[in-house]
């Protein structure tokens, strides 16, 4: 009986054994699976890259939509400062021909516009 007793002791001590060596094992096939469970699919993958072109395309999108108002922007702020140059320099006129008191003056006031005015015709021709 002890004889019985001490080799079922033995088996049963190798079979714990056995077990801890498979339980081990099945540990570390579970991190494998788990890990290849994590790796996205090729049909994951397809999706993800048509996304990442969809999102793509419309920063491009926005992007020139931004670059078209910023030129205008600039376009307005352009025709704002000429304007404002103009506007400066009729009200510079008006104001020297309001200073001329004889019909001399305002002639010469006159003449003066006129030379500036084709001088300014034949640098734009020029360029």
């Amino acid at each position: 009986m002890r004889q019985i007793d001490q080799e079922f002791e033995e088996e049963h001590g190798k079979l714990l054994e056995k077990r801890k060596l498979v339980a081990e094992q099945n540990r570390s096939i579970n991190v494998v699976q788990r890990k290849i469970e994590n790796c996205p699919s090729k049909i994951e993958i397809t999706q993800f890259h048509k996304r990442l072109v969809e999102l793509f395309e419309n920063m491009n999108l926005k992007a020139e939509e931004n670059r078209r108002y910023i030129n205008l922007f600039n376009t307005v702020q352009e025709t704002k400062k000429l304007f404002a140059q103009e506007k400066k320099y009729l009200t510079e006129i008006n104001s020297h021909y309001r200073e001329c008191k004889q019909k001399k003056e305002k002639e010469q006031l006159k003449a003066n516009i006129v030379t500036t005015l084709t001088a300014i015709k034949l640098n734009i021709e020029k360029s």
